[in-house]
């Protein structure tokens, strides 16, 4: 058995490390993006013979597995990333409506104060700031500048924007009442967070330590009780 092992991961490995030639060569020059994913694709699948020779049955569901883990994974991605990049832009928002409220209040318009502000605080809110700004400067109203907005991270801007143009409170105040609520959000949402996190911890030490209870406090007690009892 230990014989047969080694042949097959010997033939694994070399079947994994052989080049390719002659027309693979050609191919390469011709679609070397192509044949970098064939080629990769075509490593990941050369495990599956050794493995369901070595493992059988049991071999082909972990593989099948971990495929399947990999589909749900990838189709996910997306959606992740544009998860971690609102999280990002929500981080940013306080100390954009802060510079924001502060480029206002020395006379600078709201185009330029969006452009000043994107290149302060850089990506992701960036983008959004420029987009907002280009609108501005071809003369769109407010509301429609904030039109982006509405269902972003940066809602409660657009919607600060929009209460400016009809007849509101003015924008630099809204801004800076928009950072405080923003802070305070995140204080409260970080605050959970550590709470959430203590609950969790004691998953892990109640797994370590009550097999550990349950065999010297307990286990000892039951076994002399039970060596004390009449055969």
């Amino acid at each position: 058995m230990t014989a047969r092992l080694v042949a097959l991961l010997a033939a694994a490995a070399v079947a994994l490390a052989m080049p390719p030639g002659g027309c693979a060569d050609r191919l390469r020059v011709l679609a070397p993006h192509a044949v970098t994913s064939a080629r990769r694709h075509s490593r990941w699948w050369a495990w599956l013979v050794p493995v369901v020779l070595i493992l059988g049955s049991t071999g082909v569901l972990l593989m099948l597995s971990a495929a399947a883990a990999r589909a749900v994974w990838q189709r996910d991605a997306p959606s992740r990333r544009r998860r971690l990049e609102d999280a990002q832009v929500r981080r940013a928002a306080p100390l954009a409506y802060d510079l924001l409220a502060t480029c206002l209040e020395v006379a600078l318009s709201l185009p330029a104060a969006s452009r000043v502000v994107a290149l302060s605080v850089g990506l992701p809110v960036a983008p959004l700031l420029d987009t907002l700004a280009e609108a501005l400067e071809r003369g769109a109203s407010l509301q429609d500048a904030a039109g982006p907005m509405s269902e972003g991270p940066l809602a409660d801007l657009g919607m600060a924007l929009v209460a400016a143009e009809s007849g509101g409170p003015g924008l630099g105040s809204a801004l800076r009442t928009l950072a405080a609520e923003e802070r305070a959000a995140a204080g409260a949402a970080a605050r959970a967070s550590a709470k959430r996190a203590g609950v969790w911890a004691v998953g892990p030490l109640t797994l370590c330590f009550l097999p550990a209870f349950v065999l010297v406090g307990v286990v000892p007690v039951v076994a002399g009780l039970l060596a004390d009892l009449p055969h």
